[in-house]
């Protein structure tokens, strides 16, 4: 097979840049390199960590236009002993309000260290039932993985009632310092609603405490 030959660009870059082929001024057998930078379609949001207690852990005023899904990665640990973790959709922009309609529906599975297992799910709910009880007691909460997807006006008329979504894994301690793995999903049965934020919040009681990373992935 014949040689490929490679030139190099004549500066040094600068931080950030990556080596790439240039758009131009190249064939089969020629190439020509310069600095440029990735476009990430993956982008890291926001980190936060946080001992206060709060009521709710809600995330307003995110940039749906330029991101379809968001991925939260963290813990979370509740004031009450017990309680499970909710999870409702949010409308107003960076002044938000909980999507309370009844219109969510919800599923998910927890497996035991046994072998054991419990399905719940339910419909025309007020929010999203993620878990059981969990307990908060030092070592206990929950770890989450979540994506959470949005709707917007220009989805077609049967995608938007499926975009405004919530699927999960994560695992949790409940209050008796037992292990529990959960996976599940829930969804808005709407159609004319475009969220712009989410949050989480307990059955009863506030959030404790949390550590978080926030990610959008781009449409």
């Amino acid at each position: 097979s014949s040689d490929i030959t490679l030139k190099l660009p004549s500066t040094t870059g600068s931080a950030g840049q990556v080596l790439q082929v240039a758009s131009a001024n190249h064939s089969s057998t020629n190439a020509e390199l310069e600095f440029g930078t990735v476009s990430s379609d993956y982008v890291k949001l926001q980190q936060n960590t946080g001992s206060s207690s709060v009521s709710e852990l809600n995330f307003d005023n995110l940039d749906v236009t330029t991101y379809k899904h968001f991925d939260f990665i963290g813990a979370i640990c509740p004031v009450n002993d017990a309680v499970s973790l909710r999870f409702r959709f949010r409308t107003g922009g960076s002044s938000g309000s909980n999507v309370t309609s009844a219109v969510y529906g919800n599923g998910f599975d927890v497996q035991y260290p046994d072998n054991n297992e419990q399905n719940t799910s339910g419909d025309g709910a007020t929010k999203v039932i993620m878990t059981t009880g969990i307990g908060n007691n030092t070592g206990e909460g929950i770890y989450l993985n979540a994506r959470i997807s949005f709707a917007e006006s220009g989805d077609g008329t049967h995608t938007r009632y499926l975009m405004n979504t919530i699927t999960y894994s994560g695992m949790y301690v409940n209050n008796q310092n037992a292990h529990r793995f959960v996976f599940g999903g829930g969804n808005t049965k709407t159609g004319t609603t475009y969220p712009t934020g989410f949050g989480f919040h307990f059955e009863s009681g506030n959030v404790a405490s949390y550590s978080y990373v926030l990610y959008g992935v781009k449409d």
